[in-house]
């Protein structure tokens, strides 16, 4: 089974992790894998890491309905004896599945989120159109992904196969330490850490008016954003308008999030709406106490066991719950050790690639392959 993965781009965020993540399975089982990106940058991390994998990534550029870059993909399927296309995003979900009818392949289309920001009224009529009545299946990654999308999609089913991350060994608390003087120059100091594009749906200025809020009890309590975006200078004149310049770090983008992760005491989500959180499972599986605001599919993924719930935009709440945690380090060494056990049950990526690969024989039933 040749799978072909297409994607908008392979700049940083959780579809393009997931097509790295199960780009990197399938070549380990030996399955034929490429990846086209409509993004012309050939240096990205991501792009890097599957060349470095033996995956082929094909560039083709152009603009949504450039008639060449159709034609380019559709040779591409032909040529390469594609026999599955799975697509990622708004823009593959419409090229891709142009292509693919063309060139007679199968095609899955996906759902990574529940916003469709930002929103052309063409491009979404399109899309929505071609997932409904041209893609052979649709599927989601998350169950709240699935129910924002369905009213759109009418009757057609949704087949929803949540995300799921790679669980590491954990450092040593020595390393920990090392880790945490490498990023804020104190191991001491209680850190909170926050990985996602800076941009509004993440909710970052909602988080920094919590911290504010922590730092009154806990003046030694440090903040560390991952990640970088639009919203950079106005997080940066928030932190000042906050007096918390020696209190929380910009960290930018980083290609070593599960290394620093486990220096971190308590990951924290804000984020104002949100599809199936790669960043919460990561920081699980880093064995993290998680708070989370109660949007997408956060209320699936976390128990009362492995962390807390807050309702979005309301930084009180988010402050108390950071709080209760630090105030009680068994609760978070417990919470701790069973995200990360519901990771390794639930959420690990070998089962995760069973169930795409069984997906994916859906559309091919001649083929059944033979799952590892």
């Amino acid at each position: 089974m040749h799978i072909l993965e297409v994607i908008d781009g392979l700049t940083a965020g959780g579809a393009e992790k997931m097509v790295l993540t199960l780009s990197r399975l399938l070549a380990e089982r030996q399955i034929p894998v490429s990846v086209v990106s409509f993004d012309p940058d050939w240096d990205t991390p991501y792009a890097v890491e599957l060349r470095k994998l033996g995956v082929p990534v094909h560039h083709l550029t152009g603009k949504l309905f450039n008639l060449c870059r159709i034609e380019r993909l559709t040779r591409l399927i032909k040529e390469s004896r594609v026999e599955v296309v799975h697509t990622y995003l708004s823009y593959a979900n419409i090229v891709g599945t142009i292509a693919s009818k063309i060139a007679g392949v199968p095609v899955i289309t996906s759902l990574r989120s529940i916003s469709m920001e930002p929103y052309h009224p063409v491009r979404a009529r399109i899309e929505t159109w071609l997932m409904r009545y041209a893609s052979d299946m649709v599927m989601a990654n998350g169950y709240s992904v699935a129910q924002a999308h369905q009213v759109r999609l009418g009757g057609k089913k949704i087949h929803v196969i949540q995300n799921a991350v790679s669980v590491y060994p954990q450092p040593s608390q020595d390393e920990r330490n090392a880790i945490k003087k490498e990023l804020i120059g104190d191991a001491e100091r209680p850190l909170l850490m926050s990985v996602g594009r800076l941009s509004p749906p993440k909710g970052f200025d909602t988080l920094l008016e919590a911290f504010s809020e922590v730092c009154v009890r806990y003046p030694q309590a440090a903040l560390a954003l991952v990640g970088d975006g639009e919203l950079h200078s106005f997080l940066v004149e928030t932190i000042a308008r906050l007096n918390l310049q020696n209190s929380v770090f910009l960290l930018g983008e980083r290609n070593d999030i599960m290394r620093i992760l486990p220096a971190a005491d308590i990951y924290v989500s804000s984020s104002h709406w949100e599809g199936m959180s790669v960043a919460i499972l990561e920081a699980m599986s880093a064995g993290l106490p998680v708070i989370a605001t109660k949007v997408g599919d956060a209320q699936w993924v976390l128990s009362d066991q492995t962390g807390l719930l807050v309702a979005p935009r309301i930084s009180q709440e988010l402050s108390a719950a950071v709080i209760k945690l630090l105030e009680d380090k068994a609760l978070r060494l417990q919470y701790g050790q069973m995200s990360r056990k519901r990771i390794e049950t639930d959420y690990n990526v070998d089962n995760w690639c069973r169930r795409m690969l069984e997906l994916y024989a859906q559309v091919t039933p001649q083929l059944r392959p033979t799952y590892a």
